[in-house]
């Protein structure tokens, strides 16, 4: 079972709003995956301009003390994502907005580590949501384009497609 403690700072200005978000996560993994215990350490950042443009850029690092798992016992780096997307549909007031984003980036290769993707992947996606008062529900989807990965395992995974779903709400 994966344990979280999120952490967020948001600040706005006449330039845009920035958001920056970390959380610690551990998991268990299971004997074929090398049976012990990973820590990930992921950091999330979200600016957005006045100009219905944003930049979503994650990255994120793990250890583990199982030589089962990795080959080091230092911190891997992980895979930075980032995406530019456009606020293509906005329509009512703030209480009460819709929005459709369109969005482009990549996944980009970790170059050590046996836990993050060889990978670089293009990125492409679309997103809506609704804000109800207080309350904000949202849907996407998001395919990642296989890239030249160093491992020719990986290149057999081929695309990957995912379906996300958002709820969130204003706590004053």
């Amino acid at each position: 079972a994966p344990e979280q403690r999120p952490s967020s700072n948001s600040q706005g200005g006449p330039s845009g709003l920035f958001n920056f978000s970390g959380d610690y996560e551990t998991l268990n993994v299971g004997q074929e995956f090398g049976d012990g215990k990973i820590s990930f350490y992921k950091f999330q950042t979200h600016f957005q301009t006045p100009y219905d443009l944003f930049l979503d850029a994650s990255f994120w690092m793990a250890d583990s003390n199982s030589s089962n798992i990795t080959t080091t016992s230092k911190t891997e780096t992980g895979n930075p994502v980032v995406k530019l997307g456009f606020n293509w549909l906005r329509i009512g007031d703030a209480s009460n907005l819709a929005m459709i984003n369109i969005l482009a980036g990549g996944s980009f290769k970790s170059g050590n580590g046996q836990i993050a993707s060889t990978r670089t992947d293009q990125i492409f996606g679309v997103e809506t949501s609704k804000r109800f008062v207080n309350l904000v529900l949202g849907i996407g989807y998001e395919i990642r384009v296989v890239g030249d990965p160093a491992l020719e395992e990986e290149q057999s995974i081929g695309n990957i497609q995912s379906i996300l779903a958002t709820i969130g709400w204003r706590a004053t």
